[in-house]
């Protein structure tokens, strides 16, 4: 929390939210026109891991990048 969030809501600012998934979905997409098939295969398979790593550990479909903590990437890197 900041004294710029609290100001923002309070004015009515309301900051768009990203989230993991669209992120990855909006890399995979960029990239799909610069990369060979084969990296971009790695990409998505990555994403479906990401997609079953929320669904089985956190039980969410998604999350968003402002809640995203350094425990997040070591519990997947697990996964």
């Amino acid at each position: 929390i900041t004294a710029d969030a609290i100001k923002n809501l309070y004015m009515g600012v309301e900051e768009k939210q990203y989230s993991l998934l669209d992120l990855v979905e909006y890399h995979n997409n960029y990239e799909k026109q610069r990369l060979e098939w084969g990296s971009i295969k790695n990409h998505y398979t990555t994403q479906k891991y990401i997609s079953r790593f929320l669904n089985e550990q956190l039980k969410v479909k998604d999350i968003f990048l402002s809640q995203l903590q350094y425990k997040f990437l070591t519990d997947f890197e697990l996964f």
